[in-house]
This record gives structure tokens, sequence and C-alpha cells, in this order.
């Protein structure tokens, strides 16, 4: 995989903690440590019968809840966001995509969103929407964005997002990662096993 930012090295073991707790139980259990005079045995099924109470998760969901006690006024939205507003990102409402933000926000104290939009040809606007080529929004966790620079006013010059994708061989299917690149001059690179797989060029000069 590519290098990823010192910054990132420092926070990202917190993060994954918290993401563990907050799973509940079965992810929370890696963190258990064994006693001095416990044997491995003891340890073992102690390990297999713990149980979490789980107050961040019920922390976030309480904070969620008071902020989104109502929908979202989308009311000074234009029309032609209409269709935006029912599904953000193909699936979701603009309401509960913004749950699941708010979510991974107190959660892991910093999230992000990445505006995509489907690589296709269009020649007028009709087109565009007969072809689905319209912006959405991707919800990307903390841990995925490993690297990222700015320049002097703030704006990315680079963002490193790490995914999954899955390589499928006959029966077999494997999950494997990559890393995405975005680039402020709207190239978009591919790597898998650190050497470049895929590159093309969004229409837009920034990384969105």
């Amino acid at each position: 995989m590519l290098p990823t930012k010192p910054e990132y090295e420092k926070y990202i073991n917190s993060v994954k903690y918290v993401q563990s707790v907050y799973d509940g139980s079965e992810e929370a259990k890696q963190y258990l440590q064994q006693f001095t005079k416990e044997n491995k045995t003891k340890f073992d099924n102690r390990k297999e019968v713990a149980t979490l109470n789980n107050f961040v998760k019920r922390t976030v969901n309480a904070m969620r809840n008071i902020i989104f006690r109502n929908p979202l006024d989308t009311s000074l939205l234009p029309p032609s966001f209409d269709e935006f507003k029912k599904a953000v990102d193909f699936t979701d409402s603009l309401n509960e995509f913004a749950k699941d933000i708010t979510d991974a926000l107190v959660r892991d104290g910093e999230t992000w969103i990445l505006v995509d939009s489907l690589q296709g040809e269009a020649t007028s606007r009709a087109e565009e929407r007969e072809l689905g080529l319209r912006p959405y929004f991707v919800h990307i966790n903390r841990a995925s964005v490993v690297n990222w620079r700015y320049d002097n006013q703030g704006r990315f010059e680079f963002a490193v997002i790490r995914e999954n994708y899955v390589e499928i061989d006959g029966f077999k299917e494997e999950s494997k990662e990559q890393d995405k690149v975005w680039y402020s001059d709207g190239r978009v690179q591919i790597y898998r096993d650190a050497e470049l797989y895929e590159e093309y060029q969004l229409q837009i000069n920034k990384v969105p």
C-alpha cells in the first residue's frame, strides 16, 4: 500500500479502538488483557463469554437523536435538488445520510464526504439525467483517509482513500485493499500492491 501520513499514524489506533467498542463485544474482545496469574485456558474462556455495556454507542445515538429530533429543513433548496434529496448517495435520503455522518463525526471526531459522479459522456443536461450522471455523496470514514496534503490556501493538493474491492477467481471471492488518490488537477489514480492499476481524469480541477 502507499505511505500513510504521520498524523494518521498518531490517531488511527484510537479511532480503531473506539470503533471496535462501538461495534460491540465481538469486536471489543481483542482488547481484553490476560491477568498476570491467569492461565491461557481461563483467559480464553473469559474472553469467550465476555459481554459489554456499550455506553459508547448509546452516547453516540443519544447525541444523534437530539440533533435530529426534527427532520432536516430542505425548503430553501431549489427544485432541482428534489431527486438529489431523496437519494443523495443513490440509496439514502439526505436526512438519513446526515444521520450517518453525525454518528461517524461524534464517534471518530472527524469524518469526510466525497462528491463523486458516474463516468460517462453527455452533450446536454437532459442526456446527463437520462444516463444518471449526476453528482452523489460518498461517506468516507476517518480511518479510510490515510494521506493528504493541503496547499497554502487550505485546499487539498491530494487525498488518499484506502478502500476494499473484491477479487473473484471462479467461485472464490477475496476482499482486498486498494488506495485511490484524488489530485487537485482532477486526476484519480488507483494503486493495488503499491503499483498503479488504473488512472482517469475528472472534469473538475479539485479534490471534491
